[in-house]
């Protein structure tokens, strides 16, 4: 083999040490355990502290923002969710995540969508990173049915606030929800009026499941020790041709 052929093999070798030492992202699933109180409004989804609406105020009415996800688009989450949740503190106006069982049309806010859905049921929302009022409102999603509320996939685009419920269709089957383009926050309300969540009560206990990305590192030699034996291949490679071409 040639000074080159010899150069060349040693030159390969270093970057494949280089890429298996490489620090690698991979995809971890994970679940977080969330309460979601009665008070959460859904159209105060990136609102700023102080925004007032109706007999509502930011961040006491806010609703609960999911951390700890990569919200990678195409991708999907699943929710189960217990509990109650009121249209108020004393009074009987309430039920599980499913909500009040029949679709009430509720009106948007804050460049969010209205929507079809029970009362007091859990409800979620993507933003990406701009104010939602920056943007024209999506259309809103109808939910007046048990056979529309009894998705398996449901694909929502941003602000569009979409029923979860208690993240599982009417027959017990697991619904999931995927990401969409451009989402960077996540968001979990109830529905009631909006600008009418100051005096509700309850909460909901929600499990979420989606892709959490980690750093897998494996042992990286240091910068220094990699170039001592890339020089020693090359000196030895040298060393090889010089006595070839000293015995020719």
């Amino acid at each position: 083999m040639n000074t080159a052929k010899q150069l060349s093999k040693i030159m390969a070798g270093a970057a494949l040490l280089t890429l298996a030492t490489t620090p690698i992202a991979q995809a971890t699933t994970i679940t977080l355990d969330l309460e979601v109180p009665g008070t959460s409004n859904p159209w105060f989804a990136g609102m700023p502290d102080g925004y007032r609406y109706g007999s509502d105020t930011a961040p006491a009415q806010s609703p609960t923002q999911v951390l700890g996800l990569s919200l990678t688009p195409g991708s999907t989450l699943s929710l189960t969710a217990s509990g109650w949740g009121g249209l108020c503190e004393t009074c009987n106006w309430g039920n599980g995540p499913d909500g009040l069982g029949f679709a009430h049309p509720t009106g948007g806010a804050n460049g969010m969508s209205a929507i079809n859905a029970p009362w007091a049921s859990l409800v979620g929302v993507f933003l990406g990173s701009d104010s939602p009022q920056l943007t024209p409102i999506p259309k809103a999603l109808d939910f007046d049915t048990t056979a529309r509320r009894d998705y398996l996939i449901l694909s929502p685009e941003l602000k569009q606030v979409f029923f979860i419920g208690d993240g599982r269709t009417s027959a017990g089957a697991d619904q999931k929800i995927t990401v969409p383009t451009g989402a960077s926050r996540f968001y979990l309300g109830m529905i009631d009026g909006v600008g009418a969540y100051y005096n509700n009560g309850g909460n909901f206990d929600v499990k979420v499941t989606g892709l959490s990305v980690s750093e897998k590192r494996k042992s990286v030699p240091e910068p220094s020790a990699m170039m001592g034996l890339l020089g020693l291949g090359i000196v030895g490679a040298s060393s090889l041709g010089k006595r070839k071409h000293h015995i020719s």
